[in-house]
């Protein structure tokens, strides 16, 4: 049987997930769209849209584990 407490943790995981992700991405973001911009002065010749979705990437990296979570928790 499910009680009050299993649908809160079912809730709760996921937006804390989330919540992490989000202050990883105010961490990471900054410092690796600074490390693409170095990258394109540096070598001119680099695919420039292959680079600018690097933080792209990152940012989906941060929040997978919310939306595992989101996931599992739907999931039943």
């Amino acid at each position: 049987m499910n009680t009050i407490r299993t649908y809160l943790w079912r809730i709760l995981l996921p937006l804390l997930l989330a919540g992490m992700g989000a202050g990883l991405c105010a961490l990471l973001i900054p410092a690796e769209m600074e490390a693409v911009g170095q990258q394109l002065i540096g070598f001119p010749d680099s695919d420039v849209q292959a680079h600018q979705a690097r933080p792209v990437i990152l940012l989906a990296l941060c929040f997978l584990p919310a939306l595992s979570a989101l996931l599992y928790s739907v999931s039943g």
